[in-house]
């Protein structure tokens, strides 16, 4: 940071976010996916220097096995997926990877990822292979398209309400961090657990000094709008992608 002029922006859960001096972000992975929320994905990842090689005439540049690097494409999607959405960009890569032979079956089925990977494909083939729709790849394709490019707050409440189990559950969840994320956003509290109310209170001076009042309205706002009917066909989606 001192060599480079970078000032830190934020540590996340797998990654650290630096801003150079021109306003470009950057962001350095220290894991490829959160291993608290994605624990079996995260098994599989987590031993990506052994199964990647050294690329010919580089002392650094290492390159993953392609059945990994097609795993870790579904897992990408799913990760996004259920913060919002992924756009339709990642579909094109998976159709491109399929057409190529790439495969990632017996990852995809520890990782929990097959009912998705498989969802994904059958919409793939009904975008670019002209084949019919069926149920879900109707329900993927209204949600895929509802929540953008980047994921939309109402697809990303409505997953997370859903699998928090109920409006009030999530509300408390986003008022009471649990500690595993909090103590990402905090590291002084690794090994301190004791003092999470401390750094909760913390956390809402901040977000009222900050101006992240709004935000948070908003969400809440967004969750209380979610229907009976609305969270139903989510609860059958995520059913169906074997998310849930």
């Amino acid at each position: 940071m001192q060599n480079l002029g970078l000032r830190l922006d934020k540590r996340g859960s797998h990654d650290v976010t630096l801003i150079t001096s021109n306003g470009v972000r950057v962001e350095l992975h220290f894991d490829l996916i959160e291993r608290i929320k994605y624990p079996e994905i995260a098994k599989i990842l987590m031993n990506i220097w052994e199964t990647s090689s050294l690329m010919d005439n580089s002392n650094h540049h290492y390159i993953m096995s392609e059945r990994v690097f097609y795993f870790y494409h579904i897992a990408h999607m799913a990760k996004h997926f259920e913060n919002g959405g992924c756009g339709i960009r990642p579909f094109v890569d998976l159709w491109i990877l399929h057409r190529k032979g790439f495969d990632g079956d017996e990852l995809l089925e520890k990782g929990g990822l097959k009912a998705f990977e498989n969802a994904c494909l059958r919409l793939v083939h009904v975008w670019f292979c002209g084949e019919r729709h069926d149920e879900t790849t109707r329900m993927l394709e209204a949600y895929i398209i509802e929540g953008g490019v980047y994921g939309s707050l109402r697809n990303r409440v409505g997953v997370q309400q859903n699998k928090q189990g109920g409006k009030l559950r999530y509300l408390m969840s986003r008022i009471f961090l649990p500690y595993h994320i909090l103590m990402h956003q905090y590291p002084a509290l690794q090994k301190r657990r004791h003092l999470v109310p401390v750094y909760q209170v913390i956390r809402w001076l901040q977000i009222v000094f900050r101006g992240k009042i709004k935000k948070g309205l908003y969400e809440l706002n967004a969750s209380r709008n979610v229907s009976d009917e609305q969270d139903s066909v989510m609860s059958d989606l995520l059913l169906r992608l074997g998310l849930k």
